[in-house]
């Protein structure tokens, strides 16, 4: 592994050969995708009536480092993949 990839592991997620791996929870969202989901039911009141709360994905507090350093990689040829813990429709938006 060149420092080129190792420097790109440490700031952006896992390189292998030309694929990137971002991971969603911690890395691309700082609280994940729970914890997003979390304070949209705690600014909708939707925990009170037990309705499922759903999430803008356009409009989540992405970093924008991470995302600077994704689209320099795709821009360079590389490939993305995103890595969650759990896979609903939300994931699949994002």
């Amino acid at each position: 592994m060149d420092s080129t990839t190792t420097s790109a592991q440490a700031s952006t997620g896992a390189v292998s050969g030309n694929v990137l791996t971002v991971q969603l929870d911690g890395q691309l969202l700082r609280h994940g995708l729970k914890g997003e989901r979390a304070a949209a039911s705690l600014k909708s009141l939707s925990f009170i009536t037990r309705r499922p709360t759903q999430l803008d994905v356009t409009v989540l507090p992405y970093d924008e480092g991470t995302l600077a350093r994704t689209r320099a990689f795709r821009a360079a040829g590389g490939r993305t993949e995103l890595a969650a813990s759990f896979n609903d429709d939300t994931v699949k938006e994002v």
